[in-house]
């Protein structure tokens, strides 16, 4: 499982999550927001398609795409997809991780502003 590959510049650039059993999303982080891109089921015989209703000819079966004013969030997109929901809840995890970190970071550089140590 790759819980997620920065494609882009990290901190808003285009992320990719893929679970064992092949399932991936490409998402992206807005202004701390999930907007998701697409999911992709290689297990699924089901045609490709953008949604809300758009037939893609040229897509592999089991690909899901989102039109750029119609992303969802994670709740969203759990929502209209809980099939996957292993795969929404990695990538809350990791965006939640990743404000963490984000946050220690900052508490770490101002105590160290404070005591002079930067």
């Amino acid at each position: 499982m790759r819980v997620c590959q920065f494609l882009g510049p990290a901190g808003g650039g285009i992320c990719s999550t893929e679970l064992a059993t092949g399932v991936h999303a490409t998402w992206q982080l807005r202004d701390g927001v999930v907007a998701v891109m697409a999911v992709y089921d290689p297990r699924s015989s089901t045609p490709g398609y953008r949604l809300p209703d758009y037939r893609l000819m040229r897509t592999a079966p089991g690909t899901i795409q989102w039109q750029l004013d119609a992303r969802p969030d994670l709740d969203t997109a759990h929502a209209l997809l809980p099939a996957y929901s292993d795969l929404w809840d990695i990538i809350g995890a990791a965006v939640e991780g990743h404000y963490l970190v984000s946050w220690a970071k900052s508490i770490e550089l101002h105590r160290l502003h404070r005591t002079g140590m930067s």
